[in-house]
């Protein structure tokens, strides 16, 4: 019988393993931090003086409060289940039980701190996750409550010790019963570790990534039989890959910091999406990171729900439905207009296949260069493609000339049974007519019209689309808010009426994170670094 409900008692109990560990370091730590903030017991002093050479009790109370403040760093990436910070722990408070011995005889506290150690080996299989303790012990709230806890003690010691703290002469002198210079001397270690840390978080910045896995020939198998056209990110050489265990599907992703962002859905069959996300979840969770997944479409939200994950807009995307796009009527006349002006000075569209980019590569780079000049900006990547003819040979794409030379150019995304078409880069070299763009954008719109496409996707306007009502999340308020009136920023409400002058179809795109405060903000900061490199 008892048998019968400890199975259920055990499932309860062990996911608060990990937080009871994070409370035994920081106790642990703060502990340490008082012991050495107050004075010992004269009689074990003494004791130590005939036992004990002074070098190791001086030594001993200063690494004691040193192993005080790091087991306080290390309760958050404990209490997060990191390995690694299972083990420097268990080490430090091993070595913690022997220093509070010879520092003051304090045998109380060595038993606590080895009956801690004990403990914490018999939950082991609780610290499974991979990751860094530096980059976790480093997290805002939990290095400000490290620091205060330090401030504290430091505090007690100054009541504890009285007048004998503040003579200058006494802080680097050594005895046995010289205990007020061993505390002084054990704080000014204290306010340097706590400062190089607060300056370590302060111009600390997450690293970029520089691993990506190679293209390999299932990836380009997976990518070309996929009909959403902008999966063509994946032969961007930017990415890592996670691959269904039957190969016949994968996820597109890249680490900056702790967050690991997915670019879009899975790439595969539909029916292998849920086993992606939980994989991908599994994998994040192992590292102790933040999953997110950018630019998500709306198919299939519920997959993610499941996962526990959160849908967040982030803009929307225009699509055109081919089948019964025309430009007659009134509602385009403007846009006729527009194209008119630029084909009567004698601008011409030329659709090139992918082998012909080596051809012009002079050319290309000349338009693309002198483009980015203009911009006052640099390639991004991720989300976007970037100049790189590695990447390009793998698309067809679009050229414009005028008097015999290009203008400009365009690659064309192309999904699998002409299911979708879009553009990815689209460059504009110096002199050329200002409605090139949506006289262009038309051309490639009706180019896809001619080859049987189903839809042609304009991309996504950042923000549009976003709730403005008192009732609405705070950050679809704040989004619309940004759209209305960041147009010096970014241009968001410009490139909304750009791409609506083709009269498209609009649909919410998404980016999915956990539902904890401050996972929004952290995703929405990293994707925004991943992408401008």
């Amino acid at each position: 019988m008892p048998m019968r409900f400890a199975r259920p008692a055990l499932s309860v109990l062990t996911p608060q393993i990990p937080r009871l560990a994070g409370i035994i370091s920081f106790g642990m730590g703060a502990m340490l931090l008082l012991s050495g903030a107050t004075p010992s017991v004269d009689a074990r002093l003494k004791l130590l003086r005939d036992l004990v050479p002074l070098t190791l009790v001086e030594v001993s109370h200063l690494l004691g409060s040193v192993i005080g403040f790091l087991l306080i760093a290390l309760a958050y990436p404990l209490y997060r289940r990191f390995d690694s910070a299972w083990h420097v722990t268990v080490g430090l408070l091993f070595s913690a039980a022997v220093f509070v011995l010879f520092k003051g005889g304090n045998w109380e506290e060595t038993v606590v701190l080895a009956a801690s150690a004990i403990l914490l080996i018999l939950a082991r299989p609780a610290f499974y996750r991979k990751g860094s303790i530096w980059q976790n012990a480093l997290s805002p709230g939990w290095l400000s409550l490290s620091l205060l806890v330090v401030g504290l003690s430091i505090a007690v010691g100054l009541w504890a010790f009285g007048d004998a703290t503040y003579k200058s002469t006494s802080w680097w002198r050594t005895a046995y019963m010289a205990e007020a210079p061993r505390f002084m001397r054990a704080s000014l270690i204290l306010m340097v570790l706590g400062l190089g840390l607060l300056t370590a978080r302060v111009f600390g910045r997450a690293r970029l990534p520089k691993t990506r896995d190679p293209i390999t020939p299932e990836i380009e198998t997976i990518t070309k039989a996929a009909p959403e056209a902008n999966v063509g990110l994946a032969l961007l050489g930017d990415k890592r890959f996670l691959m269904h265990p039957k190969g016949d599907a994968f996820l597109m992703y890249q680490i900056i910091g702790s967050t690991w962002i997915a670019m879009g859905e899975p790439v595969g069959p539909d029916h292998r999406w849920r086993d992606l996300i939980w994989q991908f979840r599994e994998l994040t969770d192992l590292h102790g990171a933040q999953p997110v997944f950018y630019q998500v479409r709306s198919q299939h939200l519920d997959y993610f729900a499941d996962a526990g994950l959160v849908a967040h807009k982030i803009g929307e995307e225009a699509r055109i439905p081919l089948a019964s796009f025309t430009t007659e009527g009134k509602r385009f006349r403007d846009l006729r207009t527009y194209c008119n002006r630029v084909e009567r000075e004698g601008y011409e569209v030329r659709f090139h296949g992918p082998e012909d980019w080596d051809t012009h590569a002079t050319t290309l780079r000349q338009i693309s260069d002198a483009w980015l000049v203009s911009k006052a900006g640099r390639e991004k990547t991720f989300s976007l493609g970037r100049f790189d003819l590695a990447y390009l040979r793998h698309f067809p794409w679009a050229s414009v000339w005028h008097d015999g030379n290009m203008k400009a150019f365009a690659n064309l995304w192309c999904g699998a049974e002409k299911a979708e078409m879009s553009y990815d880069l689209m460059r504009f070299g110096p002199d050329v007519h200002p409605k090139t763009t949506t006289w262009f954008t038309l051309k490639l719109i009706e180019h896809a019209k001619a080859e049987d496409y189903e839809i042609f996707s304009l991309g996504m306007a950042p923000l549009a689309g976003m709730a403005s009502h008192r009732l609405a999340p705070a950050w679809q308020r704040i989004g619309s808010l940004a759209f209305q009136h960041g147009e010096r920023l970014y241009g968001f409400a410009g490139l909304r009426r750009f791409k609506n002058q083709y009269r498209p179809q609009w649909r919410s795109r998404y980016l999915i994170c956990l539902p904890r405060p401050g996972a929004l903000t952290r995703a929405l900061q990293n994707s925004t670094m991943l992408i401008n490199r």
